[in-house]
């Protein structure tokens, strides 16, 4: 967390006058992180702050989750992405998550991470990687994680999205039994404009897996966003 506090204030001190925030919240039928069933229930809040420097961009989130009635999870991030040229964006940050309750056997993580991403015909295409950071040996050493997204404007302030994701734990997240662990998501997503702040979403997800680690879900949720 003392790495993410200072790359934040090293951004922070200088960046340029405007900056962007905004509020969420929302609720979940299951908790499914990078293809994980974590429990059901998710509900989660969430604060983001996004401004530019004369090198890059600079985004910092604060995300807080409770589920399965007795487990909280708590996220905090922070990244630099700069455009290399009108069709490519490269980003790098870190990444923590801590959690309490439910005897959830899962260690609080530190991951830096890199990525890229491009838009081919109106299609949004992205590649991250994450590295654990934290001095343990029971969680993964890498996550790999490609996408791809397409909006289209349905009219009368709604908005449609397919997106679809592959992601890849380097080893079993559960367990450390089996290795190379692939799922893949597909989400049908809209969004409301009820005003120039405020977007309310829904969403329904199926995720996959050819691995007998994680088991196949249908889950999907709903949130109000207010950009502050």
């Amino acid at each position: 967390m003392l790495s993410i506090a200072g790359l934040s204030t090293t951004l922070l001190g200088s960046a340029n006058a405007d900056i962007e925030s905004s509020a969420s919240v929302g609720y979940h039928s299951d908790y499914i992180y990078r293809g994980v069933n974590l429990g059901e229930d998710l509900v989660d809040f969430s604060l983001g702050f996004a401004g530019n420097t004369d090198l890059a961009d600079w985004n910092i989130g604060l995300w807080s989750g409770s589920w399965a009635g007795n487990v909280d999870e708590f996220r905090a991030e922070a990244s630099v992405s700069r455009c290399v040229n009108d069709a490519l964006t490269v980003s790098a940050g870190l990444a923590n998550r801590s959690h309490e309750g439910g005897g959830l056997l899962v260690a609080d993580q530190l991951e830096p991470f890199l990525g890229a991403s491009t838009n081919l015909g109106g299609i949004a295409l992205s590649a991250s990687i994450y590295f654990n950071g934290s001095d343990d040996s029971y969680t993964h050493d890498f996550y790999y994680e490609v996408g791809a997204s397409y909006s289209v404007d349905l009219g009368g302030s709604l908005s449609g999205s397919l997106i679809a994701n592959a992601g890849v734990w380097d080893t079993e997240p559960l367990g450390r039994v089996a290795a190379d662990v692939m799922f893949y998501s597909v989400t049908d997503a809209l969004e409301y404009a009820a005003s120039d702040a405020i977007t309310l979403s829904a969403y329904l997800s199926h995720s996959v897996s050819d691995d007998w680690v994680l088991e196949d879900e249908t889950f999907g949720g709903a949130s109000d966003s207010v950009s502050l």
